[in-house]
């Protein structure tokens, strides 16, 4: 019996070492393009929860004040910056029940902001930062125990808050959230992306404001 010979010549083989530079070269351009791309959704995904959970913290505290008759304070936590350990930024927020006998009794657990996700401290986009003198506080939170200040307003106990009618710079009582690393936007002094959480100071209602 002869032997069965391929009459086929074999097309497999190995990349040249300019192919494997040009595939290179691609991966690195498609990375380049997306991995800001996914930073960017990352952030506006992050901005879109914090500012939710914000706000929903702030209507519960409302209703609490109402139904239990009694004033709920906000607080606004200064904590040591994730991303960088010697600044300090707004990113923690708690509800406080503030009990007939003016003792403080927690409503809430502390809650932070996302790694990214930061406040911003301007006389004009975060009223409710910028108002007031940061206090101190013997209730330890968590990551920073007893270290840190925070500032606070109120919820009476008919859903109004303990603002006045309007802040010493003008404008509405607010206060706004951004990416840390985001390019500035049109408007001198906010980020592209942001989300502004407006409180009526007389009807305690709260309301979102994205760009």
């Amino acid at each position: 019996m002869k032997a069965i010979t391929s009459h086929f010549t074999s097309t497999a083989r190995g990349f040249s070492l300019m192919e494997l530079l040009v595939v290179v070269g691609i991966m690195a351009v498609l990375a380049a393009v997306a991995i800001p791309a996914m930073t960017g959704n990352n952030n506006a995904a992050n901005l879109t929860s914090a500012a939710q959970r914000l706000a929903d913290e702030m209507r519960l505290a409302q209703q609490t004040s109402t139904t239990r008759n009694l004033p709920v304070e906000v607080r606004f936590y200064l904590l040591p910056d994730p991303t960088n350990t010697s600044a300090k930024i707004y990113r923690g927020f708690q509800s406080f029940l503030v009990n007939d006998d003016s003792t403080y009794q927690p409503l809430t657990k502390a809650s932070f902001l996302p790694t990214g996700i930061t406040t911003n401290t301007s006389a004009a986009y975060s009223t409710l930062i910028t108002e007031f003198t940061p206090l101190t506080s013997t209730f330890s939170v968590p990551t920073a125990g007893t270290t840190y200040q925070y500032v606070a307003f109120q919820f009476k106990s008919d859903g109004s808050t303990n603002l006045s009618s309007a802040p010493n710079a003008g404008g509405s009582w607010c206060v706004t959230l951004e990416p840390q690393r985001e390019k500035e936007g049109s408007t001198p002094g906010l980020k592209a992306n942001f989300a502004t959480l407006q409180i009526d100071p007389l009807i305690g209602r709260v309301k979102v404001i994205r760009p």
